[in-house]
């Protein structure tokens, strides 16, 4: 801006000074037009006056006729000079007078045009900064708005997570207590079962151990065996319905039977 003003100043100081000079040279110009139209006509009058003046005294006059027209001639020169200079010193102080007033008028149209610019800057100055201003407030308005719905938001996921999570949890406990039900359940049916088989197996080889017994009886009547040893041998043993276990445990008692028979020999 400071710029733009100093190349305004600049122009119209350039511009007053060809208004000033051509202002000068006008003047000048006519000024000697005029002088030299006066020159012109005082020196045709004078010489119509001498040539009067030497038409009526041809003889002896002629001279001093002539020494005096030339004295007139330089005594109206002089004050014609005079006139003519005093008339363009007038003419340069008016342009004077004139390029200073206009100086001054422009200096003070510059000042005024300066301080309306001033005015106009600033003024655009306040008005950006309370629209930057307004914009920041609003721009601030904006976030805080957006920063309370994103943590409203948060919350509110974070409620809906810790629901689901205790659903979960609460789904997941009802789960493992019912499978933990069920799996004792059939803990329970399987001892049951075991313990069943268990029996059964252990009754069916009393009866087979009984069987086997009475039948060695009858074939060593005089051995002394009897199923008391026999099936003091045989406890601690484990009982399973399998066939072919049955024969080895029917083998082992019959041997343990036929050395202890054999001892009390």
């Amino acid at each position: 801006m400071m710029c733009l003003l100093e190349a305004v100043d600049s122009t119209l100081k350039q511009y007053l000074k060809d208004v000033a000079k051509d202002a000068v040279d006008e003047s000048v110009n006519d000024l000697k037009d005029v002088a030299k139209d006066a020159v012109d006509e005082s020196v045709n009058d004078l010489k119509d006056v001498a040539k009067d003046a030497v038409d009526e005294s041809v003889n002896d006059l002629r001279v001093i006729n002539v020494y005096l027209c030339i004295h007139e001639i330089a005594d109206f020169m002089n004050p014609c000079k005079q006139e003519l200079t005093n008339h363009a010193d007038m003419h340069k102080h008016d342009i004077m007078e004139q390029t200073d007033t206009g100086k001054h008028e422009i200096k003070v149209q510059t000042d005024a045009g300066k301080q309306e610019i001033k005015e106009h800057i600033d003024t655009g100055k306040q008005e950006v900064k309370e629209h930057i201003d307004t914009g920041k407030h609003a721009i601030k308005e904006h976030i805080d708005t957006g920063k309370q719905e994103i943590q409203e938001h948060i919350d509110t996921g974070k409620q809906e997570i810790k629901e689901q999570t205790d659903i979960g949890k609460q789904e997941i406990k009802e789960h493992i207590e019912t499978g933990k039900q069920e799996i004792k359940k059939q803990t329970d049916l399987s001892k049951q079962e075991i313990q069943e088989y268990i029996d059964t197996g252990k009754q069916d080889f009393d009866e087979h151990a009984n069987k086997r017994i009475k039948d060695i009886n009858e074939q060593f009547e005089n051995t002394g065996f009897n199923e008391t040893p026999y099936k003091q041998s045989c406890e601690g043993m484990t009982y399973f319905h399998v066939p072919a276990l049955w024969d080895i445990l029917f083998l082992l008692c019959l041997l343990v039977g036929l050395l202890v028979g054999l001892r009390q020999l």
